[in-house]
């Protein structure tokens, strides 16, 4: 099975995926994934250009090195303007991810949630839907958006985050995922900011309670066909 993961910055698979990144790469499955923006520009003004770099490139071997625990790939490090996918707008995010996924037809497609805060997670879904229409002998077989502390769950109101598929995260899969986590360092915070280990720990053990499992993470299946 080919498992495509699109996010917006790298870091967003792992929390929103990660075990669901470990099940799939423990299965044999590939699993390839690309993120759009470096993640960290919108932080740095034109004053520190060499800051700015410097932090790129640490973000980027704390994504490979996260892509290592999980046993999957990234096929691309996007560079596209961190935060700020809306000033090039859907149709220039479906057309750069048209091209990088050319000749490339996964089953399955984890992204980020369409009501997010983050204004990058908003077009990378959109782009997602547009280039993955079941047009021109395209059959992905399901989507499924991810959430991400600080931004989905300040989603608009009028479209909150409900789970409607569930990957259970095992003690070994807990494992992989922490550990990937933690390569993201720089990122993760203390409680109670929910982009704590803590935090993200009580919000598997908080899916799994929902859906009959000791740990677990949720999704929204926006598309799926059954053959």
């Amino acid at each position: 099975m080919k498992i495509l993961v699109v996010v917006g910055h790298g870091d967003d698979e792992t929390q929103g995926a990660g075990g669901a990144i470990a099940y799939h790469t423990a299965q044999g499955d590939e699993v390839w994934g690309i993120h759009f923006t470096d993640g960290v520009g919108s932080r740095y003004d034109s004053g520190t250009l060499d800051e700015w770099s410097a932090a790129a490139a640490e973000r980027q071997l704390a994504a490979n090195a996260a892509a290592d625990e999980l046993g999957f790939i990234w096929k691309v490090h996007g560079d596209l303007p961190d935060n700020q996918l809306d000033t090039i707008g859907e149709k220039e995010c479906a057309s750069w991810l048209s091209e990088q996924v050319k000749g490339y037809d996964p089953d399955i497609i984890y992204t980020n949630y369409y009501a997010d805060l983050n204004v990058d997670h908003r077009l990378v879904y959109a782009a997602v839907r547009i280039v993955f229409r079941p047009i021109r002998g395209r059959k992905c077989s399901e989507i499924r958006c991810m959430e991400v502390p600080r931004a989905t769950e300040w989603c608009r109101s009028s479209e909150p985050f409900n789970p409607n598929c569930y990957m259970e995260v095992t003690p070994a899969l807990w494992r992989a995922k922490k550990e990937a986590l933690e390569a993201y360092s720089m990122e993760l915070t203390q409680p109670p900011d929910l982009a704590s280990l803590e935090l993200l720990e009580a919000l598997a053990i908080r899916r799994g309670g929902e859906s009959g499992v000791m740990m677990a993470e949720g999704f929204v299946s926006v598309r799926r066909l059954i053959t």
